[in-house]
């Protein structure tokens, strides 16, 4: 039992400074803390088991009440909605001169999916901002922590283009995953031989895409050395054109995409076929009569097609097995009749590049499961999926063809640099723009303005169930809330028992927002 009482001591004067330096931080007056009744059998005060006898601990002295008719500022908030946070950038890219960071975006594979369940390991392709344009390189993702895309010096990749037979394909289209301003592949042709040569920045996981017409198209990753001689040739197999008719009464049918996954046991050639490209095309164009043309595809191996339509329950891959030159799909589909959305910042102004999923329940949606670098969301079974334009404009559709939505639905709005939401879906919801806060500096919290400039003044918040504060003039107190998101903060001033004004907001609070109380004259 002796070795308890010291314990005791110690947690006494372990809260008796925790409350000190809260005091300190906040400006409020310091509470008197009892004095603790020790047992009838405690050792003498101060003093240990071992004979030591510690240091008195000094405090400073407590201030002084907050006179009667001193301003106080009663502040009310309520949660009206959590705002999903932003996942943890996984992929770091550095200027080779600066060293300042650059702007990263993983486009494909794993991580790519902003509705993804969580981190996991596995292959990405990630695009670097860089030079007016984008690079991209494929990266392997650890299930926690970043992975770095080395950036080098220019250097040169040259490399031979051959058929199935060994002869020469000219006029063949070569790219080492650079991106131009305008979005289009930075390429070179092959010449008669079928050699070509191409420069890009030094670095590893280089994608070296080929295609031709008449080939089938393909890929691999490549490490390309600063200094040293980059050699790489490549095998092309016969091209096969896959012909999709989708079969639905369509509102603007011309509104889906048609995307190609991989399917079971992959063939070789299939394989390494360039999905990731799809992401850049936003897959193949579906035309009035509903008809989509797959080139460049091998004449041999088994393969999933994906049809999205923004009106339209996402269904499961439809597994085609490729015959030949020439192969066929119908692919049936139930599309519900769309409504324009718009999503805007806390400015008005447009946010492009927003990401919709219309779904029941939590995002349908686990992510890409294979190590194949698909475009994200095709895995997303059962949900309508949507993309916004550069005016922040996207279309929506209930995924109903009767145009009944399904009670309980949820619209998940995801867009780069901004805050998620999860809003529940219903008959109006699009009739106004969807807004989206952008993510603030600093721990989500609320830093209440003084009342009147020069005086002592106190405050009392509903937060942390009741805090009471005395504030030194002009002091501004900042108070954490428990999460990012939308809150109706009302702030009342009185001055004695008379209230003297009162205002309530709707704030977005991602970040350290500033409430002004009420001024007393």
């Amino acid at each position: 039992m002796q070795r308890r009482n010291p314990t005791l001591l110690l947690l006494v004067l372990l809260l008796a400074g925790g409350a000190g330096w809260v005091w300190w931080d906040s400006g409020t007056e310091l509470p008197v803390l009892p004095t603790p009744t020790l047992p009838e059998h405690a050792p003498p005060e101060g003093s240990r088991p071992d004979g030591h006898v510690p240091l008195p601990v000094a405090q400073d002295p407590p201030q002084p009440p907050l006179a009667a008719d001193a301003p106080r500022v009663v502040v009310v908030v309520r949660e009206l909605e959590a705002f999903v946070p932003t996942s943890p950038p996984r992929v770091l890219a550095l200027d080779p001169v600066s060293r300042e960071p650059l702007l990263v975006t993983v486009l494909a594979g794993v991580g790519a999916d902003p509705f993804e369940d969580g981190a996991r390991a596995g292959v990405a392709l990630a695009a670097v901002q860089w030079g007016g344009g984008r690079l991209l390189r494929q990266v392997s993702l650890e299930a926690k922590g970043t992975a770095e895309v080395p950036i080098g010096p220019r250097a040169m990749v040259r490399g031979t283009i051959v058929d199935a037979n060994g002869r020469p394909i000219p006029g063949a289209r070569v790219s080492l995953g650079e991106v131009l301003a305008e979005g289009e592949l930075r390429t070179a042709e092959t010449g008669a031989e079928g050699h070509f040569e191409l420069d890009t920045p030094a670095g590893e996981g280089v994608p070296v895409v080929v295609q031709e017409p008449q080939h089938a198209s393909q890929w691999r990753a490549v490490t390309v050395l600063a200094q040293g001689d980059n050699v790489v040739d490549m095998v092309l197999p016969e091209a096969g054109t896959l012909d999709v008719q989708l079969a639905c009464e369509a509102h603007e049918i011309e509104a889906a995409r048609v995307f190609v996954v991989s399917s079971g046991v992959v063939a070789s050639e299939v394989a390494q076929y360039p999905f990731f490209l799809q992401v850049l095309s936003h897959g193949f164009p579906v035309d009035a009569q509903g008809r989509a043309s797959v080139s460049g595809l091998p004449r041999v191996g088994t393969i999933g097609l994906v049809v999205r339509h923004p009106g339209a329950a996402q269904q499961a891959p439809r597994e085609v097995k490729l015959a030949g030159a020439r192969s066929s799909a119908i692919v049936p589909l139930s599309v519900g009749p769309l409504v324009k959305g718009r999503i805007i910042d806390e400015r008005g102004l447009p946010v492009p590049g927003a990401v919709m999923q219309l779904h029941v329940g939590p995002p349908s949606s686990t992510g890409n499961r294979t190590q194949r670098l698909l475009p994200p969301g095709l895995s997303a079974i059962g949900a309508t999926y949507s993309l916004g334009d550069a005016l922040g404009v996207f279309s929506l559709g209930s995924g109903s063809s009767g145009g009944v939505a399904p009670s309980g639905q949820v619209l998940s709005v995801r867009a780069p640099g901004h805050v998620g939401r999860e809003i529940p879906f219903g008959e109006g919801v699009l009739a106004e723009p969807i807004e989206l806060a952008a993510w603030g500096e600093g721990e989500p919290s609320l830093r209440l303005l003084p009342p009147r400039p020069g005086v002592r003044w106190g405050s009392e918040w509903s937060l942390s169930g009741g805090l009471k504060l005395v504030h030194e003039a002009d002091a501004a107190p900042t108070i954490a809330v428990p999460r990012a998101g939308r809150f109706e903060v009302t702030v009342t001033t009185f001055v004695g028992a008379t209230e003297r004004g009162t205002k309530t907001q709707i704030l977005a609070v991602t970040g350290v927002v500033a409430v002004p109380s009420p001024k007393i004259d």
